[in-house]
């Protein structure tokens, strides 16, 4: 061969009729052995390496050309039982392809940014989905890596072109077999160890292979007694192509196999079905396998058991070639669901954070595979926190969330002081905080139930203001005058009686936070005090108020003068700890128990200048009521450090 060359690949059956190849060639017809050559350009650009053939053949001239042999890469073996979420910027194009698990089966790899768009494997496939994905532009390499980054980029640019475009979406699924066929992969199909490899598929698939068309194809045309017979060409006069069983043809028409169309999701075959002998589980299965255009067919037969299935080229792919190296830049992204943040690029590493769903980060432009897994390195910014880790690249998303998510977080990416400090006291307390300015939620046993102790004087007054506007009046004087000795004083007997006797005790506060839309509060029928609720449910309360969400605006403001009003004795917890300058409505409560235990518990809502913060730390068991106190003000001072 001379200088820059390629091997002549085998006229494969049906590789001329990859339509989607043709057209991105913009040519009327290409050769299947062009296109061979093509596939072995998609293999040799991811840079593979190609071992000693195990075979040869002979081109048109007599000039014996060799065929490329590939060992599996022992780095990805990993692959083989890797498991991911499906990725949103997947989601829609997935979803054409038909339902899980028929068709590609469930994903192995995190979307990998590429130029261009996105990559997500699956068990048997891939798929390709273009965006303006967050690739690296301009960005300094050496010239060893700037070369393999261009094969990189020139192996995935010939997979998409010569893969199934969905006109839909403009999504690729990319042909993962013909890489693998033509890059002759050499590993076992069915088990370890397998009577066939690829190679032996790329053997299967040669034009010589091709069968003449039965007898009964002139009388009955394609379907026959037990088998299907689809036609490929005439040679020397005779119909040749390939039969397909009746076990794998009724998978195929009746749809359990190809929920699209069986000429879409597989397109036509392009070996016989091959009798395979594989190990399994550690027992002996005779198998067969037949290759199609865009998959592999795999019949097993376990005690009568028939089950006819896509075979896994997607991960036989990986542990061939590896993944794809992201290209990634500084772009902010967003969790899919709650993750730990890792010191460093694995799931052993140490927790430098934990974070919730939708939870925003951004991207530095770092990536690294860990076995199977991929990892970006990341930061966030949280308050005045600014913090660096690394999340799993399955956990991440590239679209903004709705407006009306709620992103959270715990303590320990806002405040990593008060994290610790928050887990050695453990359900002593618990916390929620609103970021309002910043639109993200913190907590700590945000969600465990608590004593209100006299916290509950602020649902109670609340939900008097919105009885009042339902009747269409004013709260009256009496009112007025129970309404702030309870809340700027906190007179029990004023709570009490309007408790009791105003608003209609426990059902009421019930009607009007199912009103509010806010779960998490139980108010108690006698003993208002000993009501219960969580951090959360309160901090929402309050964010619902300031917001204007469930008051007039009258009333509203009534309600946040009264509670920035509360005297002195009566400002604890967030009102002792709030920043010079703030605005603080709040409420404290506190009560003794049974036990001589003490609860102690601080809301409010703080602003300073452009920053505003909803509050609510509810302690318990504690020795004393200082102690309490103690505690409430060394989270709600930290708190404040943080965000105001």
């Amino acid at each position: 061969m001379g200088k820059g060359t390629l091997p002549r690949l085998p006229r494969l059956a049906r590789m001329d009729h990859v339509k989607g190849l043709r057209r991105q060639l913009k040519a009327p017809r290409v050769a299947a052995a062009t296109l061979g050559i093509i596939s072995l350009v998609v293999c040799a650009t991811v840079g593979l390496s190609l071992d000693i053939p195990v075979s040869a053949r002979t081109g048109r001239q007599g000039v014996e050309q060799v065929l490329p042999v590939t060992q599996p890469d022992p780095r990805w073996a990993d692959f083989a039982t890797a498991q991911q979420p499906l990725a949103p910027v997947v989601a829609a194009l997935y979803a054409s392809h038909g339902p899980l698990p028929q068709d590609l089966g469930s994903p192995i790899t995190a979307a990998i940014p590429v130029r261009g768009g996105w990559i997500q494997f699956f068990v048997a496939g891939a798929l390709f989905v273009p965006g303006a994905s967050p690739e690296a532009v301009g960005q300094a390499r050496g010239q060893a890596a700037a070369r393999e980054a261009d094969a990189q980029d020139q192996a995935i640019a010939q997979l998409v072109q010569s893969g199934i475009a969905d006109p839909a979406s403009g999504g690729v699924r990319l042909p993962l077999l013909q890489a693998l066929i033509a890059a002759g992969s050499t590993l076992p199909i069915g088990g370890q160890p397998s009577s066939l490899t690829y190679v032996g598929i790329r053997h299967a698939a040669e034009p010589a292979a091709l069968v003449a068309a039965p007898a009964w194809y002139a009388r009955t045309g394609a379907v026959g007694p037990n088998a299907t017979f689809i036609a490929e060409r005439r040679r020397n006069g005779v119909v040749v192509g390939h039969l397909v069983p009746e076990v794998i043809w009724q998978a195929l028409v009746g749809g359990s196999l190809a929920p699209n169309g069986w000429r879409r999701d597989l397109g036509q075959p392009i070996t016989e079905a091959l009798p395979v002998v594989a190990t399994t589980g550690g027992q002996s299965a005779r198998l067969t396998v037949q290759a199609f255009d865009h998959a592999l067919v795999v019949v097993s037969d376990s005690n009568g058991a028939v089950k006819v299935r896509m075979y896994d080229v997607g991960r036989d792919y990986l542990e061939t070639f590896g993944p794809p190296t992201p290209h990634l830049r500084s772009a902010p992204v967003w969790l899919t669901t709650g993750a730990t943040l890792r010191a460093n690029a694995s799931a052993a590493a140490a927790a430098v954070g934990h974070a919730g769903e939708h939870f925003p980060l951004s991207l530095s432009g770092d990536a690294q595979w860990v076995d199977d897994v991929l990892w970006y390195r990341v930061t966030w910014q949280a308050g005045r926190h600014a913090g660096t880790a690394w999340v799993n690249a399955a956990a991440v998303d590239y679209s903004a969330p709705s407006p009306y998510a709620m992103p959270s977080a715990e303590f320990d990416v806002l405040a990593p002081a008060l994290a610790t400090y928050l887990n050695r006291l453990g359900y002593r307390v618990g916390v929620a905080v609103y970021d309002e300015t910043r639109g993200m939620y913190y907590d700590s046993n945000a969600n465990m139930p608590v004593i209100t102790g006299s916290t509950i004087k602020f649902p109670i007054m609340l939900t008097l203001l919105w009885e009042r506007e339902r009747q269409g009046r004013e709260p009256s004087a009496t009112e007025m005058t129970l309404l702030t000795n309870m809340i700027e004083h906190s007179d029990n007997e004023a709570a009490s009686a309007l408790y009791y006797g105003t608003i209609g005790g426990a059902q009421a506060v019930a009607n009007f936070m199912r009103y509010a839309g806010v779960s998490g509060l139980s108010p108690t029928p006698d003993a208002f005090g000993w009501s219960t609720v969580t951090p959360l449910a309160m901090v929402r309360l309050l964010t619902l108020l300031h917001d204007g969400a469930i008051l007039t605006a009258p009333d509203r403001a009534l309600a946040l003068h009264l509670m920035e009003s509360i005297q002195p004795d009566q400002r604890h917890g967030v009102g002792f700890t709030a920043p010079d300058g703030a605005t603080v409505a709040m409420k404290d409560g506190w009560v003794p128990g049974p036990d001589g235990l003490w609860v102690a518990d601080t809301i409010g809502i703080v602003t300073l200048g452009h920053e505003t913060y909803m509050i609510a730390v509810y302690t318990q068991d504690n020795s004393s009521l200082d102690d309490g106190w103690e505690t409430a003000e060394h989270v709600c001072g930290a708190v404040a450090s943080a965000l105001a």
